[in-house]
């Protein structure tokens, strides 16, 4: 009986294990696996999404706005081939930028001063 019991409570923790990279959590799923059985312990990690921690959200933003600020350095031409309208368009068009969120005021500032050629 002392066997069962030590296996179960093995099995238990290993299952819970799973859940420690979802978002039910360790303790949940190793409370379900010793009180209920493994097996509902290992549907319950299943079930449960990952987890999508806030520093890789965080780091892929960021990755997108240096991919987004290299692709406008290449697309962009010289600032003395532009003309005065599209010097406007690009100007309004990081403007939309900051205000959506998707530029910091500092690169919106050193956007702006590369395409008025300061």
């Amino acid at each position: 009986m002392l066997e069962i019991i030590i296996f179960n409570a093995v099995m238990a923790f290993f299952t819970a294990l799973a859940g420690r990279h979802r978002k039910i959590g360790f303790w949940p799923v190793f409370v379900i696996s010793l009180l209920m059985s493994a097996f509902l312990g290992i549907i319950a990690v299943l079930l449960s999404p990952r987890k999508n921690s806030i520093r890789t959200v965080v780091e892929n933003q960021e990755l997108q706005i240096r991919q987004m600020n290299s692709m406008s350095t290449i697309m962009t031409p010289p600032v003395h081939a532009q003309t005065n309208a599209s010097i406007a368009d690009e100007l309004l068009k990081l403007n939309e930028l900051r205000e959506k969120g998707v530029l910091t005021s500092s690169e919106y500032e050193q956007q702006k001063k590369r395409i008025l050629g300061n």
